[in-house]
């Protein structure tokens, strides 16, 4: 009965802190600093052991870090209702945020918004090669992972299913584990520590997303399959936002067909002034095909199922830290997901570098990106070049 409690019970204090560090926070990953300094060391809601657990717990599940980190410190603090509404606090001034973008977005004039993003689109496929980049300096370091590589790359470039190419990938990987490299990464470890068999969470989190699901179904009925895509995507999301994207990509756009690729392509470009996650671009999207109702639908199922299960599964964590078969199956999806990024970066080129002024710009975000220049400062910056050079000298 304690335990009931606590997982029902709210830390307000917590939750609105969360809402304030969402509504006035900029930097993505470079936040896990700022919440260390403030969970661990100024309001001691974990100790920082248990906080570095979570950032090695939240890199290895899917969803955004950030977003998943703060619902495990809430968890671990005060309980599951304060770590999910926590976690969502965080993001939630972000949704509203693009839903009012989007609002005004969907009021401007198509010949202005072509001439305010002609010098914007380039910054989608600088953002996709410098994620391709980062991954490929992460994870493919071994022949092995460049072979898969270059198989998942072909594999996207026949029009093979995303889906499908994970899977491929994903078995390979276990198959040829002992090709891996040798050491923690592929460790098998088992805690003698007690298992907690995390029930009453379970059970709560379960509850949350049948409500979830028929309030859906109930308000926005013809969106639900639109819902069921974002939670489904959710879940392939190592990594966070340069993973979702290409697969927002293929389902929206090519699948669906619910958005235009120059909408989409807008959108991510929107989504960068908010302080919150990019994923908040599915708030976008919903206001965009239906309303802010369904904005804050897509916000909900874009986080709370992945949040969810970061609690639910950081217990086991405790126990189980390395099993070979499933590190290595991981393995086999960063791959797959790298030569994703590999293949959205060479199929946006032609449609966002139209001419060598828009090159330049790749060029500009590209070394702004690899020098870590404020994301915001990047947009504000190609907005005024865009007006100066295609709005008022017309150069394109």
């Amino acid at each position: 009965m304690k335990n009931l409690y606590k997982n029902l019970s709210l830390n307000f204090e917590f939750i609105i802190r969360c809402f304030i560090i969402g509504s006035t926070v900029f930097g993505g990953l470079a936040m896990i600093s700022y919440l260390k300094d403030e969970f661990a060391s100024k309001k001691g809601y974990v100790t920082e052991n248990d906080f570095l657990k979570g950032i090695a717990l939240t890199q290895l599940l899917p969803g955004p870090i950030m977003i998943n980190l703060v619902g495990y410190v809430g968890y671990r603090r005060f309980g599951f209702l304060s770590g999910l509404i926590g976690a969502l606090a965080l993001v939630f001034p972000s949704t509203i945020l693009i839903s009012i973008i989007a609002y005004f977005y969907k009021s401007i004039n198509v010949a202005t918004i072509d001439t305010l993003f002609h010098g914007l689109k380039p910054f989608v496929v600088a953002f996709f090669i410098s994620a391709f980049l980062n991954f490929y300096k992460r994870y493919i370091n071994i022949n092995f992972g460049r072979i898969l590589l270059l198989l998942c790359f072909i594999e996207y470039m026949l029009g093979i299913n995303i889906f499908l190419v994970f899977l491929i990938s994903f078995s390979l990987s276990i198959f040829f584990k002992d090709f891996l490299p040798k050491g923690s990464f592929l460790t098998d470890v088992i805690s003698d520590k007690k298992l907690y068999i995390p029930k009453v969470e379970f059970a709560i989190g379960a509850v949350a997303i049948v409500i979830l699901l028929i309030s859906a179904y109930f308000i926005t009925p013809n969106l639900i399959l639109y819902y069921l895509k974002i939670t489904q995507i959710s879940f392939f999301a190592f990594g966070g936002a340069q993973v979702a994207l290409p697969l927002y990509q293929q389902a929206f756009v090519d699948s669906m067909k619910i958005i235009s690729q120059e909408n989409f392509l807008d959108a991510i470009v929107l989504s960068q002034v908010t302080p919150g996650p990019i994923l908040c671009i599915t708030s976008f999207i919903g206001f965009f095909i239906g309303s802010f109702t369904a904005a804050i639908f897509s916000f909900l199922f874009t986080f709370m199922p992945s949040i969810i299960f970061t609690i639910v599964i950081s217990p086991f964590y405790d126990r189980i830290s390395h099993l070979s078969w499933i590190k290595g199956g991981i393995f086999g999806l960063l791959v797959a997901l790298t030569g994703l990024l590999a293949f959205m970066s060479v199929n946006y080129f032609p449609m966002a570098v139209k001419d060598p002024l828009s090159f330049l710009f790749l060029l500009v975000f590209l070394l702004g990106l690899y020098k870590k220049v404020n994301v915001v400062a990047l947009i504000l910056a190609a907005i005024f070049g865009s007006l100066i050079l295609f709005g008022y000298l017309h150069l394109y």
